[in-house]
């Protein structure tokens, strides 16, 4: 089946950065906004058993607030960083959301179920560190958690090279 859709959002956060000689310390709020749509779909394949979907929209506005900080260390003439982050998030749009469907080679009658929209409310914290390679490169090592109010937890690792020109 082919369908099209888009999704698509923005956030906006105010805060200021506290900078000492090593230190930065930056505490936030803020809001984040998502919309995302599906068109309408029928599945194609297997006659009697093919699902037709009606089109679907989701719509999150969530509140933020959170601090990070980075510790700006160095040895020798290698800049690295270490930074600390959390995130408190609150969905000020809980609502729900209708999903619909039906056998798309028959005459069935279309389902609907009522889903709810949002993510609720979660806490999260996360660690990173930055060590420079040169003057153009450098890696950082990262890892983060989820802690949400549904009891759906998350655990992020990553690790990137980044360079300059």
């Amino acid at each position: 089946a082919r369908t099209t859709g888009n999704r698509y959002g923005g956030s906006l956060k105010i805060g200021h950065e506290f900078a000492g000689s090593s230190l930065h310390f930056t505490p936030f709020i803020g809001v984040r906004a998502l919309h995302g749509s599906l068109d309408a779909y029928s599945e194609t394949g297997v006659t009697g058993l093919n699902f037709a979907f009606g089109s679907q929209h989701v719509r999150s506005l969530d509140f933020q607030a959170g601090a990070t900080a980075d510790f700006d260390l160095r040895t020798g003439d290698t800049p690295i960083t270490l930074g600390l982050s959390g995130v408190y998030s609150a969905d000020l749009s809980n609502g729900d959301r209708t999903l619909s469907g039906r056998l798309a080679d028959n005459l069935s009658q279309m389902t609907s179920v009522q889903v709810a929209d949002g993510n609720g409310s979660n806490f999260k914290a996360g660690a990173h560190l930055v060590i420079g390679l040169g003057k153009r490169w450098s890696w950082t090592l990262s890892a983060g958690t989820e802690t949400r109010n549904d009891g759906k937890n998350a655990v992020q690792y990553g690790g990137s090279i980044q360079t300059g020109f």
